[in-house]
């Protein structure tokens, strides 16, 4: 279907544990999708046809949710080391980047860490995968979306600032290299 895009195992595997942890899969018996080695992944609960309501608008002040961050779905193995080094240096600095080759672990330890540290951010843990964007001007857009912010016509990113201001929140951002490198600016 994308002849140019190739789809990293452990994004694929964030991506699918965020469907299954949405479903409650796993929850009291319930099984929805599971893994067909060798050949990806197979939806396998009872489908039945409903009729769709809409939801009643939420009240204008509601409080604000704990976050979004994917669950874990296996152990994290040898790299508790790694997970309190961020750990620690996200309590000294605002700003923390891991790097390193596809596939060793990056958005595992970074979850790991996030999920050491949910206590420590009163507005929640926020994960924002941008692994599908191939503009870095979409980032703002992209994050506002994850935090629930409604888009506006204006900036998104002074919206973004503004209602950011008074939060304390952790944001997680995986997969920061966009693909079309002409419109980065780092």
């Amino acid at each position: 279907m994308w002849p140019d895009t190739v789809v990293d195992e452990g994004a694929l595997r964030v991506h699918v544990a965020a469907v299954r942890k949405a479903l409650g899969d796993g929850r009291e018996g319930n099984r929805f999708i599971v893994s067909d080695p060798g050949r990806g992944y197979n939806f396998v609960a009872l489908v039945t046809r409903e009729r769709w309501q809409e939801a009643p608008a939420p009240p204008p002040e509601q409080p604000v949710r704990s976050g979004n961050l994917p669950v874990l779905l296996t152990r994290v193995v040898g790299r508790d080391e790694v997970i309190e080094t961020v750990v620690s240096r996200c309590s000294q600095h605002r700003l923390v980047t891991i790097v390193g080759p596809g596939g060793i672990g990056k958005t595992t330890v970074a979850i790991a860490a996030a999920e050491q540290m949910s206590g420590s951010f009163a507005d929640g843990i926020w994960f924002v995968g941008l692994a599908t964007l191939v503009d870095a001007a979409l980032v703002p857009t992209a994050i506002g979306a994850a935090l629930g912010i409604p888009s506006t016509r204006g900036d998104p990113l002074t919206a973004l600032a503004a209602w950011s201001r008074d939060k304390r929140m952790l944001i997680v951002l995986d997969c920061c290299a966009c693909r079309r490198r002409s419109s980065c600016r780092c």
